[in-house]
């Protein structure tokens, strides 16, 4: 299934275009003719297959997916499993002809749209006919109580995702219903689908997660804080089902870790269904996957105070009976001292985030860390003999730098490198667009980008953090080096580049560098989803 139109009405109009054309006693009544006939677009099966596409795709394949199907060619082969005369070809098991096997087929799907009808869902689930093209019939009648979502594969990824234990295994018509429980009561029907179809598709480079840092105190609140640990031993932790080692159970499925945490831990420990469902997500954690740590959760007022990616030590991530932490996932800081108030609220002990489930909380979550979700590919740029000069540049040159994520293979700098090079990428061609007539390049004698006009001489050095302070305080050394080696006549500025608007304090920093120090320096928080900086000096 993919819901190919951006505006839902146009399902609505299509799926009651689909059962004006086709109600029970039409389909009841029909001939095979009337089901498959090729040339005839008013046919059951072209308008299920191409003349409904906007409540839902069947996926291609070949037309042995309606049981049996006019022949314009021989594109399914030679079977055993089938039998065909010049007009027609079916499934063997369907009839030793193509009567036969008609009324068998319709009788199914009869026996299909009665069951939706009557909400008798898990009678469709044995209905012997192709999978897609059963449950595609099966939503068209079921009054929006089943998904337009047609793969099983998927079904089950959003299941999963939903936390259904038995996602595996269960009946679609369990997991249909289970499914559309998740949909706000204000969401509309068709958007909450085709959103979440495409979330199961879309597989991302590395996962994103939200972990708390605080373990409970001898009162059973959550109170101690135990970054200071985490941030000693290079990792992230969890203090749930202290005495279990479950290295045997890293990177394993919800199913099989639940049920093994079933069998082999008792029920009687404090909080086992939050125990249970914790490790869940803390053992699913794998090399590249990027974390935000959190202070705070609840009411609001989620706070981001780190971001880490999970690395491997010694060929795992997983650690087992640290005794100030418990369980470790191997972790390199990517930035700390930070406190991100995202006005969001995620209380849970950890939080798997997916881009685009949630409008902007990914990017709230993550910010400048959200970019690494963009996976454009650029060859990258080798020195030259040319980078290596002071002297001025005289023309445009916009080098652009590798964003691809390197983060499966090479060290975490690299996932750095690549959010630093894609704000580099992007606003060095904002700055062409914006200043036309002024010259403007990358990466000489290590300036990120450079922009000279007449009378100035502008000199940006790109910082990825996630807060303006940072970014400012990283890029002075480098700056000031740049300003005092730079041999040009003309005026120099030196400009900050990132993507986090600065606070009041922030911006009073700002103020006493230039009025204080005597540094004419700028500050541009750059966004590559709009292409727009804003200037602070």
């Amino acid at each position: 299934m993919s819901i190919i139109t951006s505006d839902p009405q146009i399902s609505y109009n299509k799926l009651n275009e689909f059962l004006a054309r086709w109600p029970l006693h039409a389909v009841e009544t029909m001939a095979l003719t009337d089901y498959t006939q090729v040339g005839n677009p008013d046919t059951f099966t072209y308008l299920l297959e191409h003349g409904s596409e906007s409540i839902g795709i069947l996926g291609g394949g070949t037309s042995s997916k309606f049981g049996i199907w006019s022949r314009a060619s021989d594109k399914d082969g030679s079977s055993p499993a089938f039998l065909f005369t010049p007009e027609y070809k079916w499934f063997k098991k369907y009839g030793e002809d193509p009567g036969a096997a008609f009324q068998r087929v319709k009788a199914n799907i009869v026996a299909i749209i009665r069951n939706a009808e009557a909400g008798n869902f898990s009678a469709i689930d044995t209905i012997d006919i192709d999978s897609m093209t059963k449950w595609k019939i099966a939503f068209i009648y079921s009054n929006y109580k089943l998904l337009p979502i047609y793969k099983k594969e998927i079904i089950r990824k959003l299941a999963k995702h939903f936390e259904y234990d038995d996602y595996a295994t269960a009946p679609l018509s369990v997991l249909h219903q289970f499914i559309l429980t998740k949909r706000e009561t204000d969401e509309d029907f068709f958007d909450f689908a085709s959103k979440y179809y495409q979330i199961a598709t879309d597989i991302p480079d590395r996962n994103y997660y939200i972990i708390g840092s605080k373990y409970e105190d001898d009162n059973g609140n959550d109170v101690v804080n135990v970054f200071p640990d985490m941030l000693e031993k290079s990792a992230i932790a969890t203090g749930f089902f202290w005495n279990t080692d479950f290295s045997g159970l890293v990177g394993q499925d919800f199913t099989t870790i639940g049920k093994w945490i079933n069998e082999n831990i008792s029920h009687d420990e404090p909080k086992f269904d939050t125990s249970s469902r914790t490790l869940k997500y803390f053992l699913n954690l794998k090399k590249g996957d990027l974390v935000a740590v959190k202070s705070h959760g609840r009411f609001n007022n989620l706070t981001i105070i780190a971001y880490a990616e999970v690395t491997e030590v010694n060929g795992t991530v997983y650690q087992f009976g640290d005794p100030d932490l418990g369980h470790l996932i191997n972790v390199n800081f990517l930035e700390t001292g930070l406190r991100i108030d995202t006005g969001l609220n995620y209380a849970l002990t950890i939080h798997k985030i997916i881009p685009g489930e949630k409008e902007g909380h990914f990017e709230k979550i993550f910010g400048s860390y959200a970019i690494t979700g963009v996976n454009d590919e650029f060859s990258l740029e080798e020195p030259t003999e040319g980078d290596a000069t002071d002297e001025e540049p005289m023309d445009d040159d916009i080098r652009t730098k590798d964003t691809f994520s390197f983060t499966r293979n090479i060290e975490t700098t690299q996932l750095v490198k690549q959010v630093h090079n894609q704000i580099q990428n992007g606003f060095a061609q904002y700055l062409k667009k914006m200043f036309p007539d002024d010259k403007v390049g990358t990466e000489r004698k290590r300036i990120d980008i450079w922009r000279r006009n007449d009378f100035s001489f502008f000199i940006y050095e790109v910082k990825p953090y996630n807060s303006a302070f940072t970014c400012i305080r990283e890029a002075l050394g480098q700056l000031t080096d740049y300003a005092f080696s730079k041999k040009t006549s003309l005026e120099k500025h030196l400009v900050v580049v990132g993507t986090q608007p600065p606070d009041e304090r922030e911006l009073r920093y700002l103020n006493f560098l230039n009025e204080k120090i005597g540094l004419k320096l700028s500050y541009e928080c750059y966004s590559i989803e709009t292409n727009t900086s804003t200037t602070y000096c």
